[in-house]
This record gives C-alpha cells, sequence and structure tokens, in this order.
C-alpha cells in the first residue's frame, strides 16, 4: 500500500508543479502585455478545468480484471522486486506527467499568440 501512495503523492506533486507552472506563464504573459489580466485568468479557468477532466478520465482506468492481474503479478515478486518496480512506475508516471505539464505549456503560449488577434477584433454588442 505504501507503494500507491507513493505514486498518488507524485502524481499530486507533479499535478501541483504543472499548476505552478500555468499560474507562471499566464503571469509573464500578462505582465508582457500579450493578454490582458482577464484572459489571463479565462486563460488559468480553462486549463484547470481540462486538468480536472483529464485526472477524472483517469481515476478507475484500472478494470478489475487488471488489477487482480497486477496483484497476482506483485504476490510473485520479492519485496525487494516490488520496491523496484513501485519506483520504475513512479519515474514513468513522473515522466509522464512531465511530459503533460509541457504540453500545457505550449498550448498556453498557442493561446497567447492568439490572444493580440482576439483582443484587436471589436466586440460584438
Amino acid at each position: 500500500m505504501a507503494g500507491f501512495r507513493d505514486i498518488l503523492a507524485a502524481g499530486m506533486e507533479a499535478l501541483s508543479f504543472t499548476e505552478e507552472k500555468t499560474k507562471e506563464v499566464v503571469d509573464l504573459l500578462v505582465e508582457q502585455g500579450k493578454i490582458t489580466l482577464d484572459q489571463g485568468k479565462e486563460l488559468s479557468s480553462q486549463l484547470r478545468e481540462r486538468g480536472s477532466e483529464a485526472a477524472a478520465a483517469a481515476a478507475g482506468t484500472v478494470s478489475p480484471i487488471e488489477e487482480a492481474g497486477l496483484k497476482a503479478r506483485l504476490k510473485t515478486m520479492s519485496a525487494e522486486d516490488r520496491a523496484a518496480y513501485v519506483e520504475r512506475v513512479t519515474n514513468l508516471a513522473a515522466e509522464v506527467d512531465q511530459e503533460a505539464a509541457t504540453e500545457v505549456e505550449a498550448e498556453v503560449v498557442d493561446v497567447a499568440e492568439e490572444a493580440p488577434e482576439a483582443a484587436e477584433e471589436p466586440a460584438a454588442e
């Protein structure tokens, strides 16, 4: 059970890192005048919502059959092998989370590049 907690903690840490990085990028874009404060708030909200949707979609993705197979595999391992396996999975999860953070940063930059064009368009009344 400790291994699962480690994986969960790593995922939460990565999520926190991603949110902090997103905030930094949005704040920088606002500071540089590439987007307005309201656009920055909206962008942050949209990205947070997309992250929540992705987390919800990922929750419960291990079927009972997959879980039973994993449990059977873990039972055949020594304690040291299980610890190494958990460490390997934790590292893979962190790698995937980092890749996701990079994708979010790229989306923020893309939106920021589009924002000045949107700001120039007259508002519909």
